[in-house]
């Protein structure tokens, strides 16, 4: 799995730890859905994630240092949509 876009489909719950055994997933967008908790710090560890998009859910807790680190990294400004959408939730 390179892209998972699930975006707009009304899940809610949280995010399993083993989202980050995807080693290949490449895009991943869950944005404005109802999912919620804290996030898994394996999503950090994704080696081919280019493009996340969690706006727009219930995410609370701690933003683990590992969530974007990389993405900002390889991000140089010539793309439209940001590397690592986070907005519309309650981290801390």
């Amino acid at each position: 799995v390179k892209v998972l876009a699930l975006d707009f489909n009304n899940l809610s719950g949280a995010l399993p730890v083993s989202l980050g055994q995807l080693e290949w997933l490449q895009d991943l967008d869950l944005e404005h859905n109802h999912l919620s908790g804290s996030l898994p710090s394996t999503i950090g560890s994704l080696p081919s994630l280019v493009q996340l998009g969690l706006g727009g859910n219930r995410f609370s807790g701690l933003l683990p240092a590992e969530v974007c680190t990389p993405l900002q990294r390889i991000a140089d400004g010539s793309s439209l949509l940001p590397p690592c959408d986070l907005s519309g939730n309650q981290f801390a």
